[in-house]
Formats: structure tokens, C-alpha cells, sequence
């Protein structure tokens, strides 16, 4: 929740840096610094963000996505202490998060999915994360595990993808995944833009993600089909048997059931592997 501390934005205050890490397309570099209190002396150790700002190509997404986040309060998203600008460099002063995201874990340790109890607590955690940024009409745009952390206290953490602290975080598409999986409306219609719906269907992509490993399937037309048997077992194509067969279905009427019926499905549990090997932290944690 809300730390107290309020952080100066003086670069002094901050010692100890260590664990230098440059970004893939070296416009930031991630460190790991103590902020001391001028008042208290106290040390509290802290997550520094340092972008390059000549190597900065949306500085307005950015300083956005910054200005959000130190708006932020809640256990389960990645909040920015404060910035602020050291000649020509952008530092973000954030808490201390594992280097790695969940998306590096899964494909280095769990390329075929993760255990299901781990899946539920994350997604359980994300989906508060979300429901207080919506709750403030704040959008995230681009859900994935690429944008989850977890802190020393093994709770799930919500970051923009400009804040994450990941090494080698893949900037292959929004969302990290193929674009023919994006919301349909906005497949239809780009110009119309993020909405809460399509944060809403971008985190039933990440349920897929989260039990399989990546999206199952190859191709738009075996994401379609993937699609068509989440809608027939459930009984949604009942509904939409007066619906002409070549309307797009917005997220906005489909939220989430792409990821999260399916993998909760009897269909969907045939194919999900019951992994015995233990997650990073202890099943125990996990629980609901």
C-alpha cells in the first residue's frame, strides 16, 4: 500500500548503486540504489530507472505512464515513488521488484505452463490491480506477463510496460503477443483505441498465457477456432445465432472469455498439464 516516506528528488540523497542493467534498446539503464532521508538518516532501498532522454521516442507516453503510476496506490501495482530530471537523463525512482518478469520465469522454467494454484493467485492479484486502475479510468493497454513482478513478499505487481525492470523485455508487438489476438474491435477499427473492455480481453490472454505457456494456437484461423469452442461450450453462439456471421464481436460483449473460460472449461483442463514441480515460491503461498 502507500508508503509514507516522501522521496526527495534529489539525486544525492540516493547511494549504493549496484546491479547496473541496460535495456535491449539502451535507452534506460535499471539500478539498485539505498534513498537516504536527509531528516532520519534511514536507508530504504530502491529501484532506480534512469532513461537516456535523447534515445526517448514517445516522451509523452511516457511521462504519462509515470505521472499515473505516482498517482498510484495499491498493493498490487508497480507505483513510482517520484522523477525527476538529472542533466540529461529521466530517473524514476520505483520499489525494489524481482529483475525479472513472469513471462522470463515462464520460459525459462515453465515453458508449458505454470501450476494452476499459481495461476489462480496471479491472476486473482492482477485482476485487482486492474479493477483500481479502471476504478480511477486508468488503462494498462498492454497486459501480459511480461508486465508482472513479484516483490520479496511474493505479491503480484501490475507495471506499465515503460517501468518494467526486465533485461531483455521483448517489444515484439503490444502485449507481447501476435497481433491477430488483439481485441476484435480493434482488429476492425484501430482508430477507436484501448478501452477498459480490451484490457479486459488482454487479460484473458494473459490466463492463457499463464496455463500454457503462450497462446495456444498458431494462426489467426486456429485462434478463431480456439474462440468457436469457448463460445460453444458455454453457450454463447446460442445468443448469437441472429448475428450475422461476419459482424466482429467487440470485447466489449466478450471480456476475458477468451482466456479465462477456456482454461476453466473441461475442454480447456484436458489439455492442462498437472505440473507436480513446485513454482517459484511454495504452493502454500498461492492459496485463495
Amino acid at each position: 500500500m502507500a508508503n509514507s516516506e516522501k522521496f526527495n528528488r534529489n539525486k544525492d540523497h540516493y547511494t549504493t548503486f549496484s546491479a547496473t542493467v541496460s535495456t535491449t534498446d539502451n535507452t534506460a539503464t535499471i539500478c539498485i540504489a539505498n534513498y537516504v532521508n536527509p531528516a532520519t538518516g534511514i536507508q530504504i532501498p530502491v529501484g532506480v530507472k534512469m532513461f537516456n532522454l535523447h534515445k526517448i521516442e514517445d516522451i509523452y507516453s511516457l511521462t504519462g505512464e509515470i505521472l499515473e503510476a505516482e498517482a498510484f496506490d495499491h498493493e498490487n501495482t508497480v507505483n513510482v515513488h517520484c522523477s525527476f530530471k538529472v542533466m540529461d537523463e529521466l530517473w524514476i525512482i520505483m520499489p525494489t521488484l524481482s529483475r525479472f518478469s513472469l513471462r522470463s520465469v515462464i520460459r525459462s522454467s515453465f515453458p508449458k505452463g505454470i501450476p494452476k494454484k499459481s495461476v489462480y493467485f496471479i491472476l486473482k492479484q492482477t485482476l485487482k490491480a486492474l479493477d483500481y486502475m479502471h476504478g480511477k479510468n486508468k488503462l494498462h493497454r498492454n497486459i501480459d506477463a511480461g508486465c508482472i513482478f513479484l516483490d520479496e513478499e511474493s505479491r503480484v505487481k501490475l507495471a506499465f510496460r515503460s517501468l518494467t525492470y526486465e533485461e531483455n523485455y521483448s517489444n515484439e508487438s503490444p502485449g507481447g503477443y501476435p497481433s491477430w489476438t488483439m481485441a476484435p474491435e480493434l482488429m476492425f477499427d484501430y482508430r477507436k483505441g484501448s478501452s477498459k473492455a480490451s484490457d479486459v480481453w488482454m487479460l484473458g490472454l494473459l490466463a492463457l498465457e499463464l496455463f500454457y505457456g503462450g497462446i495456444p494456437a498458431f494462426d489467426f484461423e486456429e485462434f478463431q477456432f480456439l474462440v468457436m469452442g469457448i463460445e460453444d461450450e458455454f453457450g454463447v453462439l446460442k445468443k448469437k445465432e441472429n448475428i450475422n456471421n461476419r459482424r466482429v464481436l467487440g470485447s466489449s460483449r466478450f471480456t476475458g472469455k477468451i482466456g479465462f473460460l477456456w482454461c476453466f472449461s473441461k475442454r480447456g483442463r484436458r489439455f492442462q498439464r498437472r505440473w507436480e514441480s513446485l513454482w517459484v515460491f511454495e504452493s502454500s503461498r498461492f492459496s485463495l
